[in-house]
């Protein structure tokens, strides 16, 4: 079976301050059509932070969201369209917030599950 992606391309926003970094990590780089894999979204070397938002861009003719879930940090808001709209459009909407404290340093945000499609390359920003 030919693999889905030959390579994932993560890329990520950089962060207002200029030393936070926000990083994208897949569980599986070479997915095959049909299987699943997730990704991470996280933040390294954040100032304080109490609410933060994600936006994900995805082919969706390649890939298709399954899930959303807390990278661990807060409250998780999923996008509130359903999977039909978010695959459809290819953009997901997600964040949270904190209640109380503000939070800095390294933390997970968010974990997205996308099932493979199709074969070929694609990015996912």
């Amino acid at each position: 079976m030919r693999p889905v992606l030959a390579y994932l391309l993560l890329a990520a926003c950089a962060a207002a301050d200029a030393a936070a970094e926000v990083r994208l990590s897949a569980s599986s780089t070479a997915p095959h059509v049909g299987d699943s894999f997730t990704v991470s979204v996280a933040v390294a070397g954040a100032p304080a932070f109490a609410t933060w938002n994600q936006f994900l861009r995805f082919d969706p003719a390649r890939l298709r969201l399954t899930a959303m879930a807390g990278g661990g940090t807060g409250t998780f808001v999923p996008d509130s369209r359903g999977l039909t709209a978010i695959n459809a459009s290819g953009e997901l909407r997600a964040g949270g917030y904190l209640i109380g404290s503000a939070v800095s340093g390294d933390r997970g945000l968010g974990v997205f599950t996308f099932q493979a499609r199709a074969a070929g390359a694609t990015t996912l920003a």
